[in-house]
């Protein structure tokens, strides 16, 4: 048995360590990303910090640039191995234009101006669109949701790599679709919502263009288990040599700092990893900011970059170019054909 087990310890470790290393995308699609504000200098010491302590006064922070690339990515990611999505259990209802057509969404967080409001104004033109093309009359029309905060993500507090972000993002898909598996289990077949989406954000830290914040996206609908997966732009992290407006080189490395981790009045390490292939944070980039610097470790970046985190996501989600495939949704669903009203006819 503990042979079998350090096995398996070695297969773990193994992987860790080639995903480690692994940074690639394949991209379907590239757009453009937010501008930096005009009055917002990209090089200049960010001041009037309200700093929770003295200790590290010496500490700059310096306004930075917003790095990356808002793009749609292949799913599933290269080097993200994700548990297949178990089946919701239930067929999807037969549309009835008598009753109203039920919209459920279901978000992996409790964090409705960050992530839940842009994630919903991403969906709902795009599912109005469809049913309104396709006849059905948008005041019979019933959305409802179901906000879950996943507690384990399997990725630590702060995932760093873009595949760590995508498998953070699959595990809060699958706890919410184990979630709305049981919320539905005794629920009769004509009172199933007609469509239900996971959506999911996390960030993570790519250590690509010298390391900035990524906001990684996954959109799944439960009953045809198709998932659209995007990443996009965020703050650099301040790195070794940055150079600020005054010519000086800052001495604050924050990749650096957030990766060693920093002792706070009690000694605990705000930062660094629970793995040794430092893939996953012990604790958020924000934490780290918030320790510091005073900033919101929740939305740090319209200090460090000039936008909120709600509007870089919102960046991302951007319904011109990330377009959900209905021909996806629907493909799967036996009980939509020829015969009856299907957006694929």
């Amino acid at each position: 048995m503990m042979v079998h087990a350090w096995s398996l310890f070695s297969v773990v470790l193994a992987y860790l360590t080639v995903l480690a290393a692994t940074e690639t995308l394949e991209v379907l699609q590239e757009w453009d990303t937010l501008a930096t504000p005009d009055n917002f200098e990209i090089g200049t010491e960010i001041k009037g910090l309200k700093r929770p302590s003295d200790e590290y006064n010496d500490y700059k922070l310096y306004r930075q640039a917003i790095k990356g690339k808002n793009q749609r990515v292949k799913w599933p990611v290269e080097g993200v191995l994700p548990r297949p999505l178990p089946k919701l259990g239930h067929t999807r209802p037969d549309y009835d234009p008598s009753r109203k057509y039920r919209v459920h969404y279901v978000f992996p967080s409790k964090k409705q101006k960050e992530k839940n409001f842009p994630l919903r104004k991403w969906a709902e033109p795009q599912i109005e669109e469809l049913l309104e093309s396709s006849g059905v009359d948008l005041n019979m029309v019933a959305y409802t949701n179901t906000s879950i905060d996943v507690k384990n993500t399997g990725v630590g507090e702060q995932p760093w790599k873009f595949q760590m972000g995508f498998r953070g993002g699959w595990n809060r898909t699958m706890a919410c679709s184990d979630a709305t598996t049981e919320e539905f289990k005794d629920t009769d077949l004509n009172d199933l919502p007609d469509m239900i989406w996971v959506l999911a954000i996390e960030s993570c830290m790519t250590d690509k263009e010298g390391g900035y914040d990524s906001p990684t996206f996954l959109a799944t609908e439960l009953y045809s288990r198709y998932t659209l997966a995007a990443a996009g732009a965020g703050p650099a992290l301040q790195g070794p040599g940055m150079k600020a407006k005054d010519k000086t080189t800052t001495e604050t490395d924050m990749v650096k700092i957030a990766s060693d981790g920093i002792k706070d009045a009690g000694k605990k390490l705000i930062g660094g990893f629970l793995d040794a292939a430092k893939l996953m944070g012990k604790s958020t980039v924000g934490d780290v900011y918030e320790y510091l610097f005073g900033l919101n470790g929740k939305n740090w970046h319209k200090d460090v970059c000039g936008h909120p985190r709600e509007d870089l996501i919102s960046s991302l989600l951007d319904t011109n170019h990330l377009r959900i495939d209905w021909k996806q949704v629907f493909k799967a669903c036996a009980r939509h054909g020829a015969t009856s009203w299907c957006p694929c006819v």
